[in-house]
């Protein structure tokens, strides 16, 4: 009626929207997808949930995503949040205008060798941390880090890469091979640099072949 507001709210994934990249992918796959066109032009509004970016999607009318209130998880992290004020009469069009979110943690992902981390200490606030150590696996490296950059890291991900066998199969490397070497070869695919994990192994195979 000429005298009503049109107001239409969902949950769900339209046509034209770009992915936050916090989103589940079973949730955003194309079938499940609704068409922009599927709201009339005589809506005031379209407000919407699930993706988390907030944007406007094309249509026939004002249709929004106001985004998530604060970070969902790490694929959401460089984003800003904030709240949609909308105001509308049944004559006018929605005026929009955005209330930055202030609240919350940010959550942060760093890279860099062991070294490298240190530069960040002490400049990432109360971030929640992922961290990504480019450098060999060795025994205690996470716990470095966590002692490093302090409570906010929440997952530590050690990136050091192996050793390439120059395309020779597995089978043929390890045929008569010493225990020791077997170890040292296991620790190379792992990547793992620890001269301390070699001692140990050596130590248990002794006590073991007594």
């Amino acid at each position: 009626t000429d005298d009503a507001m049109n107001i239409i709210t969902t949950h769900g994934m339209i046509t034209g929207a770009q992915l936050g990249g916090g989103e589940r992918s079973a949730q955003t796959y194309m079938d499940y997808w609704i068409g922009a066109a599927a709201f009339p032009a005589h809506a005031h509004y379209v407000a919407l949930g699930h993706v988390h970016r907030t944007q406007q999607v094309g249509g026939a009318a004002p249709i929004w995503y106001p985004g998530s209130p604060v970070q969902v998880d790490f694929g959401d992290a460089d984003q800003s949040s904030v709240v949609l004020i909308v105001e509308a009469t049944p004559s006018t069009p929605a005026q929009l205008r955005e209330v930055p979110v202030t609240g919350g943690r940010n959550l942060r992902t760093i890279r860099g060798t062991f070294e490298q981390l240190r530069e960040f200490v002490g400049t990432t606030g109360d971030d929640f941390l992922r961290v990504r150590v480019d450098e060999p696996k060795r025994v205690g490296l996470a716990e470095d880090v966590r002692e490093l950059l302090g409570p906010g890291v929440v997952e530590v991900r050690i990136e050091g890469s192996g050793i390439s066998n120059g395309g020779t199969t597995r089978e043929a490397r390890l045929v008569g091979r010493t225990p020791h070497e077997l170890f040292a070869t296991y620790l190379a695919e792992q990547g793992i640099a620890d001269d301390r994990l070699t001692q140990l192994f050596a130590e248990l195979l002794d006590e073991a072949t007594v």
